[in-house]
């Protein structure tokens, strides 16, 4: 998964007169919301981000009207500019703005909603077919890319093993759970044949403050700068990395998520899908981003190292889960 920054690095008397010029909106105040600013107009109140790493913005917002008309409305409207664009330049940067929705952010203790975000995720993907997906070189196609993450982790953790300098106690644990998990997801993937996988666009970012309530606890959907072409099980495992793990992956909860998302597509998910699904939780890319950041690099330190081990920790907690899962989504088809 690609990450996205939209920190607005600029101060408010610049994005005021920014807003002033392109947008023709009188700024009544502005405020900070986490990297990106909140701002009041006499016309409604809308958010501006930087756009500095999105410039296929365009392509993203065709892809949600099409959504929309496709039937699912719960996502944000961008704001076009005076001229008819949806990208405005200061000093070699570009920004966008986008309507500011009257909602509240999705509880850290999110069980209550599994159901509901079930299901708008389901019919989010629903509304997402028929679009076009993009060339194989585009940034923002990553269907079928998951066999070769794999396969380069494998070989990552073959070198670390072999490495004289990797031979602590601690070391030596971690190495051998990472493997232990990466050839677990490559067992999986290798019954999960490429042509048998249902490609949608993905969120890509389902953390909680991206998951929005409304007044009827209806979830809405933000925040698409990651917005992909994937196989649709890995929007299920990436929530499940989210919002799962705060519950020590109880079966229960996972199973509800689930289920929700099952009944409520067309097509439902298949035995050859839901090995895919598994071999996403099975090695995350959180794992690959901690191994890096300790096995990839000189003198990582003792606070990388407890990081590392933490990380992992959480990771075993996911073990109970897999067979009731596996049991509950596979064997009993």
């Amino acid at each position: 998964m690609f990450r996205v920054k939209a920190d607005v690095t600029i101060d408010q008397k610049k994005i005021k007169a920014i807003i002033t010029r392109d947008y023709d909106l009188e700024v009544i105040a502005l405020e900070r919301v986490r990297a990106v600013y909140k701002v009041y107009t006499d016309k409604g109140t809308y958010g501006f981000k930087n756009a500095e790493e999105l410039p296929d913005l365009p392509f993203i917002a065709d892809c949600l009207q099409q959504i929309k008309k496709n039937g699912f409305n719960r996502i944000p409207h961008l704001l076009f500019s005076k001229q008819g664009e949806l990208l405005v330049h200061e000093d070699g940067e570009s920004y966008f703005m986008e309507h500011w929705l009257k909602l509240r952010e999705l509880p850290s203790h999110s069980l209550p909603h599994f159901t509901e975000i079930g299901s708008a995720l389901a019919h989010f993907h629903e509304a997402s077919c028929g679009i076009s997906k993009p060339d194989s070189n585009n940034p923002r196609s990553q269907w079928g890319t998951h066999h070769s993450f794999l396969i380069k982790s494998k070989k990552l953790l073959d070198r670390w093993q072999q490495d004289d300098r990797y031979k602590d106690d601690t070391e030596t644990w971690l190495l051998r759970f990472l493997r232990y998990r990466c050839e677990m997801a490559l067992h999986f993937i290798q019954t999960a044949p490429q042509d048998a996988q249902y490609g949608v666009w993905c969120h890509n970012a389902l953390q909680h403050r991206n998951l929005m309530l409304d007044d009827s606890n209806e979830v809405w959907l933000i925040d698409f700068e990651t917005l992909a072409y994937r196989e649709r099980v890995w929007d299920l495992a990436h929530f499940l990395e989210y919002h799962a793990r705060p519950l020590d992956w109880h079966p229960h909860a996972c199973q509800l998520f689930l289920n929700t998302y099952q009944v409520s597509v067309k097509t439902p998910i298949q035995q050859q899908e839901w090995n895919l699904f598994f071999s996403y939780l099975a090695f995350p890319k959180r794992l690959y981003r901690r191994m890096k950041r300790y096995f990839g690099v000189n003198n990582p330190g003792s606070s990388q190292l407890n990081r590392f081990v933490k990380t992992v920790k959480r990771e075993m907690t996911k073990e109970p889960c897999f067979q009731t899962l596996y049991t509950h989504l596979v064997q009993s088809e």
